[in-house]
């Protein structure tokens, strides 16, 4: 079974009482999680720049609480084939600024470098919220 793969069950089954609620309903740290592959001409390099543009975008827009973080998920004894991205305490649409060119920015680098294979939302607890935000 590919990792991205047995993540995506892992998380999916985490996750489910965090689908049955309404988004804002969450008793720790909500979290978009985005499991992609690198696009044919993407480079992990690039896909890196595209989350700091991101991040940069909530900081500079008002929601500096907001963090997106990257992993590779790695086969052992290959190269980088598939990446997590976490956006922990996403603004809600209601809340978030308006799209701009900045945003259109990040969102081309996501796409030059990625393809999304799947998307979900969990909760994280305070632990692991820190956890994630201190590994980057």
């Amino acid at each position: 079974m590919k990792p991205a793969l047995v993540i995506a069950v892992g998380l999916s089954a985490l996750s489910s009482g965090a689908f049955a609620q309404p988004y804002p309903v969450c008793n720790g740290h909500p979290a978009i999680v985005r499991i992609s592959k690198l696009s044919p001409t993407g480079t992990l390099a690039g896909l890196a720049k595209a989350v700091a543009d991101h991040q940069a975008w909530y900081n500079s827009h008002g929601s500096p609480a907001t963090r997106v973080l990257l992993a590779s998920v790695t086969p052992s004894g290959a190269g980088v084939a598939e990446v997590v991205t976490l956006n922990i305490d996403p603004a809600l649409p209601t809340e978030r600024a308006p799209v701009d060119d900045a945003w259109k920015a990040y969102v081309k680098e996501y796409s030059d470098n990625s393809i999304i294979e799947w998307t979900g939302l969990t909760c994280l607890t305070d632990d692991e919220a820190k956890a994630k935000a201190a590994s980057q």
